[in-house]
């Protein structure tokens, strides 16, 4: 978002997050042979910059 003029509004997603249940997931299927699990929700989070002000 540095290069472009307004700076762009955007989301950063969890990724860290996102990696740590994903590993946890697998180790779960090779532990248990199987994850019933079939939805996992995170939350990203928004970033507002110039691109998207208050009116």
């Amino acid at each position: 978002a540095s290069f472009v003029y307004p700076p762009l509004t955007t989301i950063c997603q969890p990724m860290l997050e996102m990696g740590v249940l994903a590993v946890k997931m697998l180790l779960k299927i090779i532990e248990e042979g199987e994850f019933n699990q079939r939805k996992v929700i995170l939350s990203p989070k928004l970033i507002v910059r110039e691109s998207c002000k208050n009116r």
